[in-house]
């Protein structure tokens, strides 16, 4: 378990009821919310060119499924671009903590100024790789151009790649409007429901995650302990 992320599940997860759990939560977290625009590197096969390919395997072109690669994605400066995806997604994991909504975890308010001046710099390291990527964009159209033969079409490609790749974050409301309370009261009260339902979600789910990295962390301690003189008492590991 995350340094960052330790904190938050074991001061929710041994809270003396849930509900002092959930409202914990609801005043001390805030919503966060990380999004990327990114270039899509295959494209699928037009009508025509799958009749083609599903010709020579003497099969109907609706049976098959076919799709090019557009730019190498072993290059090297591709893939500088998906590590630092890779770390800016993993970071976010390890500042927050799963929400049922699909993608929205929950941060400290105490944290926001933190985790916000790191995804700058992540997002600058991002601007800088994506730079170096439109440099080599020609070399890797041509690539593309003698990899596909016929294939090749230069409508499938951008002018640049300058725009065609970011990472954007944002801290959204998950509770319900207050503008419901005024115009319809019942309405405000279902939402409020869904909304305390999410975040009693929200705790099981830290709690869980917490036990998982518990029981885990007594597996390596008891590996660890093997080895060890006959003697000196085994490591075992924690039932449920």
């Amino acid at each position: 378990m995350s340094m960052l992320l330790e904190p938050e599940i074991e001061n929710v997860s041994r809270s003396g009821s849930i509900t002092d759990s959930m409202n914990r939560v609801r005043d001390d977290f805030a919503a966060c919310r990380v999004k990327f625009r990114w270039f899509g590197t295959t494209k699928t096969l037009s009508s025509a060119q799958k009749s083609q390919a599903a010709e020579s395997f003497g099969a109907q072109s609706r049976a098959i499924s076919a799709a090019k690669r557009l730019i190498d994605t072993r290059n090297e400066r591709y893939r500088n671009l998906t590590t630092i995806k890779s770390k800016i997604t993993r970071y976010w994991k390890d500042a927050s903590l799963a929400f049922p909504e699909p993608g929205i975890r929950l941060i400290r308010q105490n944290r926001i100024e933190e985790f916000n001046a790191t995804m700058q710099s992540f997002e600058a390291e991002l601007s800088t790789c994506v730079t170096l990527l439109d440099e080599s964009f020609f070399e890797l159209k041509e690539a593309a151009r003698v990899r596909l033969g016929d294939l090749y079409d230069s409508n499938d490609y951008p002018v640049s790649l300058a725009d065609e790749f970011a990472v954007c974050w944002d801290f959204p409301s998950v509770t319900a409007p207050d503008y419901l309370r005024r115009l319809n009261p019942e309405v405000y009260r279902q939402q409020s429901r869904l909304v305390a339902e999410r975040f009693e979600e929200t705790v099981a789910m830290a709690e869980q995650a917490f036990i998982e990295e518990l029981e885990q962390l007594v597996s390596h301690l008891a590996e660890g302990c093997k080895g060890l003189k006959t003697g000196i008492p085994k490591c075992s590991g924690i039932q449920r």
